[in-house]
């Protein structure tokens, strides 16, 4: 977060980044075990947000730490499902015991896209099932098909796969239909949202070097990367008891959105105890246990995202703001007709958060008053702002 302050992108995006520079770094040596079964803590990171928010910006550093640390092999930019696994063939990684012996190979990749729309395409079953499955870092994959000259089964043994990528709302209207949200790919997706604009701080300013702090950050990936450091992490009393609470009280607090049904149901197994993995590593490399404060941080990183998470549906949409405003004084003029009385600012605040990003709704209710479609009317007892609309044949004169 230091080596990349004062860049134009938001602060989430930034965090994100750094997050997905050490997952790709671990690949998939290191695990914990969950439920008879072991988990790896690769992640798929979506970047979404408009034109000019940073995401590209974001994406550059850890795809510049990656390509510098010796040992990681990144992707191409842009694949099928035949030329990722020839990038998988290419990516043979060996790892050795504690006590020198070695163990079983495995092909490890890390793909850092601007946009994902370069990285794929189209709504691709067979590719986007393929990246489901080697998300789950099973054991081996296999292969026959066309595409291999030699005709025989190939297999790709203990794949893992690292994804950082940006993607606009509009472009994953039409590049996600409405069956992908209850398909396993997307409920494995990370998605962080920015809908603002960042603005650039300084054209020509002068700023101090960073180049120390570069150096830093490639020692501590030297070490996460290093063929020797695998193995399982071990949680602390205090740390399984914190994660079996949330857990059991279903995660709270939960993403409120139809389309992350299925997503809710894999917060657990798959995002918190990568994440707190991800968190002791970033902490502490190579110590391998997950304390208190590594969960604790890794609650406020999943937290935060997925406050933000409804609000890329509503930036799906599409509408215009004046659309919504009309919308906004229909159902206004609606109520205030039964009421008889002027509207406390909370439900305006509540009919706007389902139709556009958080981030717009009060800019929303000062447009409504600037156009003469909503006026002041006091405040409540509690000290809540009131509206009332103005008649509906008086808006329209003034349109």
């Amino acid at each position: 977060m230091a080596w990349t302050r004062n860049k134009p992108t938001s602060t989430l995006f930034r965090l994100w980044s750094g997050i997905a520079c050490v997952a790709g770094a671990l690949e998939r040596r290191v695990w914990a075990e969950v439920v008879d079964k072991q988990a790896f803590p690769n992640l798929y990171v979506l970047l979404v947000g408009g034109p000019g928010s940073g995401k590209s910006v974001a994406i550059s550093p850890t795809k510049q730490l990656w390509r510098k640390t010796k040992g990681l092999h990144i992707a191409p930019h842009s694949m099928t499902s035949a030329s990722m696994l020839d990038a998988f063939r290419d990516a043979r990684r060996a790892c050795v015991s504690e006590a020198g012996k070695p163990l079983p190979p495995y092909h490890a990749i890390s793909a850092a896209a601007s946009e994902f729309i370069v990285f794929c395409p189209a709504y691709d079953l067979e590719f986007l099932g393929r990246l489901t499955d080697i998300y789950d870092c099973d054991d081996d994959i296999r292969i026959r098909r066309k595409y291999i000259e030699s005709g025989e089964e190939q297999i790709i043994s203990n794949p893992c796969m690292n994804l950082l990528a940006g993607i606009q709302p509009d472009i994953m209207k039409s590049l996600f239909p409405e069956e992908a949200w209850g398909g396993g790919f997307t409920s494995r997706l990370l998605m962080i949202y920015c809908g603002e604009q960042v603005n650039v701080p300084s054209l020509f300013g002068v700023h101090a070097s960073k180049d120390e702090l570069e150096l830093a950050l490639l020692a501590h990936l030297k070490l996460l990367a290093d063929p020797k450091l695998q193995g399982k992490f071990f949680f602390e009393t205090e740390a399984a008891l914190r994660l079996g609470e949330w857990h059991s009280l279903g995660g709270p607090p939960k993403p409120m959105h139809p389309k992350l049904q299925h997503y809710n149901t894999r917060r657990t197994t798959m995002h918190i105890i990568k994440l707190s993995m991800i968190a002791s590593a970033s902490r502490a490399p190579g110590e391998l246990i997950v304390r208190d404060e590594d969960v604790t941080r890794a609650l406020s990183w999943l937290i935060s995202a997925e406050e933000k998470m409804p609000d890329i549906f509503r930036a799906m949409v599409g509408r215009s703001d004046g659309e919504v405003l009309r919308e906004l004084h229909y159902f206004l003029w609606q109520l205030h007709v039964r009421r008889k009385k002027p509207i406390p600012r909370s439900i305006l605040v509540k009919f706007l958060e389902d139709r556009v990003p958080q981030e717009k709704i009060l800019r929303l209710i000062d447009i409504a008053q600037m156009g003469k479609r909503i006026k002041s009317s006091g405040i409540t007892s509690s000290g809540e702002p009131c509206f009332e609309p103005l008649p509906l044949a008086s808006v329209a004169l003034d349109e």
